[in-house]
């Protein structure tokens, strides 16, 4: 397995439908015994773990929605592990994020670059490690900068959408810097944007805009930090 994540067992947590019952046994010793196979049988990167998990979760969700009843626990989601891993080989990013996954730069240095596809593919690799580490920070860091380096994650790893009245950067920002607007507006950050009856027709003031340009730092090295620190790689 990649190392991201760790057996636990059954009577950790109650299960109350079918669904729950999968979650479980996907995250027992033979739940993630069945990842790693499915994983390796068909090729695919460790870094798949995390999304061959939650599409089986979705999947379970789905027949407790239609109320089916899932018979045997164990056969169906190792049966389904395999069906929804085919469909992660077809996927467009999946070749994508092989190339990544075979490069050697680190997580961190490819955080800060501008190119949206390595930006995206790289979030989706180690999004996961990252967030575990971001939690000892709420201690050391002022809170709105780990909430908004975890939703920068969201945005890059969960494809989380802002609404309508969220601020965004003009057109051909890169991805990681609009990202970066949304932990922004969601942490609280609201000084750093102009007044809400301002952002359509007049752009931010130079005092606005470094003071905006400086939250980002402090967001993008928190996130760097953290993630050099999961790869032993400063």
């Amino acid at each position: 397995m990649s190392g991201r994540l760790v057996p636990v067992s059954a009577a950790d947590a109650p299960a109350s439908t079918d669904a729950d019952r999968v979650s479980l046994w996907l995250m027992s010793a033979d739940g993630l015994g069945a990842v790693n196979r499915t994983l390796r049988d068909l090729r695919l990167p460790d870094a798949f773990d995390t999304d061959l998990i939650i599409s089986v979760c979705h999947s379970a969700g789905q027949m407790v929605a239609k109320q089916e009843a899932i018979e045997s626990i164990p056969a169906w989601t190792t049966r389904t592990l395999k069906l929804r891993a085919i469909d992660l080989v077809r996927s467009p990013r999946t070749s994508q994020l092989q190339l990544v996954v075979d490069n050697s730069d680190d997580f961190a240095d490819r955080l800060a670059d501008p190119t949206d596809q390595i930006a995206a593919a790289d979030a989706q690799l180690d999004a996961v490690t990252v967030r575990r580490q971001l939690s000892d920070a709420w201690y050391t860091k002022p809170p709105w900068s780990v909430s908004a380096a975890l939703t920068v994650l969201t945005v890059l790893y969960d494809e989380a959408r802002p609404s309508d009245d969220c601020p965004k950067p003009v057109s051909g920002a890169s991805v990681v810097e609009a990202a970066h607007w949304v932990g922004l507006w969601y942490s609280g950050k609201r000084d750093v944007f102009p007044a809400a009856d301002q952002l359509a027709d007049h752009p931010a003031d130079n005092t606005i805009t470094k003071r905006r340009s400086r939250a980002t730092s402090e967001v993008r090295n928190l996130l760097r930090t953290n993630a050099a620190s999961t790869t032993g790689r400063g």
